[in-house]
């Protein structure tokens, strides 16, 4: 088709009416954010366990993640979001980290810079409510985008970070957001945490040992689905042992199989430390029929207070805290627990495979059907993408009897005897027999 006046000036009107648009969207977005820069902020939103609460912008076309903080990769994260326009959007992000970390702010704040390839404008230190904080204002001019962050250490020595990003050519709010935001931190120091600390400090020292020196640990539960069908078995067994070679030495083995369908799991552990826990070795191995994968994982705790966990080729080191606690001994630190007078307490629990997992242990109440041999109960939960709740009811002896299992499977463990699982699974009494002596057959055994 020939190009003629007519066609030019039809261009000429589309990019004009366009540019008028382009302009007109800008303007509606600026003024949209200036009258929703009077935000409100939402209620004290709480991290469970942690006496920490923030508060998160509320109202005016923002959205909050209404699942509250969620756990993932070693921290907990809160969000906020106001979507402006097509490429203009404003969002805010609380940070909580367990783990403590060898990089300094500023480098941190570097490594927010470097994402958005960005330059650090400017940074410095001022106090928003109860904290100080350590802060950074942070341009890609390229993009836009503005990202306003800052950390502060809480007094347990965990961090909290806030980081509000601004992106497209809107008014600039983001400071005015940041600032108020911030200073909604609010900590409790009498908190689950800080009460899971101090038991922890106290079962190290001195109850672990007490209680595996007067009676070894040794346990044999069936995995049941709640039609009472029989889909595996769990059994450990914990005590110290004194011997010429390893005086006064804490030995534990656990043995795990699970067929809830097709699919069957095992897993395999042994662990080797000193009484009090302050250095440790701890081997297991994973098998997975379906995908037919097999993982190895050690971990190993040494005098410098360093976890080094090593699965295949990869190894991470991590600082060990005081409230980390080997998922291996968690049924014991349960009993300690309810001899306190704590009603909840929280812990972070090395899993076996080398992640850590948050837990608020928590006093239940006993429901009007449980057995009357079961005296005490305890509600443990696993904090993370997929929660799991186990209520766990014991007897006057503190004696686990049997737990309920809640997640993304579902199913119970009930106590007996180890003459049982053995008949039930024959092809797993070899191991079974050798685990009172801690000396484990072959893994191909699984």
């Amino acid at each position: 088709m020939a190009i003629t006046r007519e066609n030019l000036k039809n261009l000429g009107f589309d990019k004009i009416a366009l540019l008028i648009m382009l302009i007109v969207g800008l303007l509606l977005a600026k003024i949209i954010v200036f009258s929703r820069g009077k935000f409100q902020l939402s209620e004290p939103i709480k991290l469970q366990g942690t006496g920490v609460t923030v508060s998160v912008p509320a109202g005016g076309g923002f959205i909050q993640d209404i699942k509250g903080f969620q756990y993932d990769d070693d921290e907990f994260r809160l969000t906020s979001a106001l979507h402006i326009t097509g490429n203009s959007a404003i969002s805010i992000t609380w940070r909580y980290f367990i783990l403590p970390t060898d990089k300094t702010d500023m480098e941190r704040f570097q490594i927010q810079a470097d994402g958005i390839n960005g330059e650090i404008e400017k940074t410095g230190s001022e106090k928003f409510g109860q904290f100080l904080f350590n802060y950074a204002r942070i341009f890609a001019a390229k993009n836009p985008i503005l990202v306003l962050s800052g950390t502060t250490r809480l007094p347990d020595g965990r961090a909290l970070s806030l980081e509000v990003m601004q992106k497209g050519f809107i008014a600039d709010i983001a400071e005015k957001i940041f600032e108020t935001t911030i200073a909604s931190v609010n900590y409790t120091q009498d908190n689950p945490l800080e009460k899971g600390r101090q038991i922890l400090s106290g079962f190290r020292q001195n109850s672990l040992a007490d209680m595996l020196q007067k009676k070894g640990e040794q346990n044999y539960y069936y995995i049941q689905n709640y039609t009472n069908k029989i889909l595996g078995f769990t059994c450990d067994y914990a005590s110290i042992r004194n011997n010429d070679s390893e005086p006064n030495s804490l030995t534990a083995v656990s043995f795990y199989f699970f067929k809830p369908g097709l699919n069957t799991v095992a897993e395999q552990t042994v662990f080797n430390s000193n009484p009090d826990l302050k250095n440790f070795k701890w081997a297991s191995l994973q098998k997975d029929s379906l995908t037919r994968r097999q993982i190895s994982t050690g971990i190993e705790l040494d005098n410098q207070n360093k976890l080094s966990i090593s699965k295949g080729d990869k190894i991470q080191n991590i600082t060990f805290t005081t409230t980390m606690l080997p998922e291996i001994f968690l049924n014991v630190f349960i009993k300690n627990f309810l001899q306190s007078n704590y009603d909840s307490v929280m812990i972070d629990l090395v899993l076996s495979d080398g992640r850590i997992r948050p837990a608020v242990i928590s006093r239940a109440e006993l429901q009007k059907d449980t057995p009357s041999d079961i005296v005490f109960a305890a509600d443990v939960v696993l904090l993370g993408t997929t929660p799991i709740k186990q209520t766990v009811l014991l007897d006057r002896n503190l004696d686990i009897i049997s737990s309920k299992v809640q997640g993304r499977l579902s199913y119970k463990l009930q106590k007996t005897k180890k003459e049982n699982v053995v008949a039930a699974f024959p092809e797993h009494a070899e191991n079974i027999n050798a685990m009172e002596d801690a000396l484990f057959q072959e893994f191909e055994k699984l």
